[in-house]
Formats: structure tokens, C-alpha cells, sequence
């Protein structure tokens, strides 16, 4: 391959793990502020990042939520996908807006 194809497909792959945000949308454009791109995360390591952000270790999030560590601890390595009701609970008590990857 030449170095022009290469550096397009890394382009591009680039590309896909880049996301516009929703919080930058015309409203922010209006007020002068520039639109920031922001890189997406499984859901799994948002959350883990919002915790530690929080200094929270993964019981008191639990205990915080009503889970076990143990779910706590399988929602952030992927294993477990957390239901709507779990998210919800998480977002509120990390402060935090978690974004399904690219929706």
C-alpha cells in the first residue's frame, strides 16, 4: 500500500472514534463558542471514569445505587450491560452523562 491510501485509512478509523457532541450544537455555535469533538469510550470505561473522577470506589458507588460491588466491578469490564434504571441512578449520583457509542 502507499503511504497516501495508509494514512487515509487511518484517517478514517480516526474519524469513526470521533464523535461531534450533543452539547455543541447550534446554541453553542450562537454564543461564539467553538464545537469540540469529543472521543467515545464503551460505556463500561465512561462510567469506570466518572467513578474514579468521583473518587468513588467501586462499593461506595455500589452501596450509593443499591448494587453489589460485584455488578459494579462487571458493568465496568463490559461484562454486564446496565439496564435503563441502573444507568439513570449511576448518571445521577456521578454527575455524569454517559452516550451509548455514537447515539
Amino acid at each position: 500500500m502507499s503511504k497516501f491510501v495508509l494514512t487515509g485509512v487511518l484517517l478514517l478509523i480516526l474519524a469513526g472514534f470521533l464523535h461531534y457532541s450533543p452539547s455543541t450544537n447550534a446554541t453553542s455555535m450562537e454564543n461564539g463558542k467553538n464545537a469540540t469533538e469529543t472521543l467515545l469510550f464503551p460505556i463500561s470505561e465512561q462510567i469506570k471514569l466518572a467513578r474514579l473522577e468521583k473518587h468513588l470506589s467501586q462499593k461506595d458507588l455500589a452501596d450509593r445505587v443499591g448494587l453489589t460491588k460485584m455488578n459494579i466491578e462487571k458493568i465496568e469490564k463490559g461484562q454486564v450491560v446496565p439496564t435503563r434504571d441502573i444507568l439513570f441512578k449511576l448518571e445521577k449520583e456521578l454527575n455524569a452523562t454517559f452516550t451509548l457509542d455514537g447515539y
